[in-house]
């Protein structure tokens, strides 16, 4: 397996840069492609570097195919509750109307900041990114956004909103029908979509695909 300094028999077509050790802090030079999916650090050993070829594009089709996913769980009912002929029913949206109506405002606009506003945010942001990148182009305030993306990731808490619907919906079984909606299937798709899309996401790649388009 190589290590970072090794610039041996390097292709015509590639580019060094210089990166240091997150374990030992011994800055060395980075040969771009590497030859190897792992570059280990010439002195310690450490991992330098993993190589995920294509991995923009895999990121992109995640993300586009979580945004598709995301509308049709705020567009449809997530559950429909039947007592006694009365069916009532309610969205993401409609939840969150319910906690502001009923004089809960901080927990109504957690729940919004939290299930609403940061997974479209972040969805949004990588769709602005990679597609003019997978383009050729840079996208203007590039750097910027993915400052915020960076600090935004861990306020996404779909995952923790639809465990509450779960336990929720299990509770409510001993009272009344439950009719799942749509929202709550599109919310089951989407939480392992989106753990793919943020797993195939490589801030790396991006910065250096915006440096060779400056």
């Amino acid at each position: 397996m190589p290590s970072a300094s090794d610039s041996a028999s390097a292709p015509a077509g590639a580019s060094f840069e210089l990166i240091a050790c997150h374990e030992c802090d011994q800055l060395q030079q980075l040969r771009y492609p590497p030859a190897s999916r792992i570059v280990r650090c010439c002195r310690c050993g450490g991992v330098v570097y993993r190589y995920h070829p294509d991995a923009l594009n895999r990121t992109l089709a995640l993300t586009v195919a979580a945004l598709l996913l995301f509308i049709v769980a705020n567009a449809f009912p997530i559950v429909a509750i039947d007592m006694q002929g009365n069916v009532l029913s309610t969205s993401m949206l409609g939840a969150i109307e319910h906690l502001w109506s009923t004089h809960v405002p901080v927990v109504a606009i957690m729940v919004a900041l939290t299930t609403l506003v940061v997974p479209t945010l972040t969805m949004l942001l990588l769709v602005y990114v990679l597609a003019p990148l997978q383009l050729g182009y840079r996208p203007p305030g590039a750097p910027a956004l993915l400052r915020l993306l960076h600090l935004s990731r861990p306020w996404g808490m779909i995952e923790v909103y639809l465990l509450g619907i779960l336990v929720s919906i299990v509770k409510l079984m001993a009272y009344a029908s439950v009719i799942p909606g749509a929202s709550l299937w599109a919310l089951i798709l989407l939480i392992p979509l989106m753990a793919a899309m943020m797993g195939t996401l490589h801030p790396d790649q991006i910065w250096r695909r915006l440096e060779q388009l400056a």
